[in-house]
């Protein structure tokens, strides 16, 4: 039994460190270039340096929102973990458990809560505004160039 229980939760941890393992939101605004309409631009010879210095613009902010994104990443499974270890250990104490499988339920329960912690911030990610994409974009209108994408 106890087997199958630390198996169990090896597996919940690895599915949880595996689902950390998104790029999605770290996608580089290094090698996104806009689709411009240059026939409306106006001013289609600055588009290089206007698309480098946007760029350097919207890769500040990606820097930023990925310290950010850490910070809360860490807020987040830390706190599940605690509050799921903390209420598998209450549950293995009230229901009488001996100590293996209170230390099993605490893990299960701690693996648990740190999913729920990253699933949080996931849902976050989803509804990020100003995404450095976005950023590029915008400076790109403000510069006078009609983004097509």
């Amino acid at each position: 039994m106890r087997h199958k229980l630390l198996s169990a939760a090896a597996f919940a941890l690895g599915v949880v460190a595996l689902s950390g393992c998104s790029t999605q939101f770290y996608e580089s605004v290094d090698s996104y270039t806009p689709a411009i309409d240059t026939s409306t631009s106006t001013n289609p010879a600055a588009y290089h340096a206007d698309l480098a210095a946007c760029r350097q613009i919207a890769s500040r902010q990606q820097e930023q929102q990925k310290r950010t994104r850490r910070r809360e990443l860490a807020t987040r499974v830390g706190t599940g973990v605690a509050v799921g270890a903390t209420l598998g250990h209450l549950h293995g104490n009230l229901s009488g458990s001996d100590k293996t499988e209170r230390d099993t339920g605490v893990l299960l329960a701690g693996t648990f809560g740190a999913a729920q912690g990253l699933n949080e911030t996931r849902e976050t990610d989803d509804k990020v505004h100003n995404t450095p994409r976005e950023v590029l974009n915008k400076c790109m209108t403000n510069r006078g160039h009609i983004i097509l994408n």
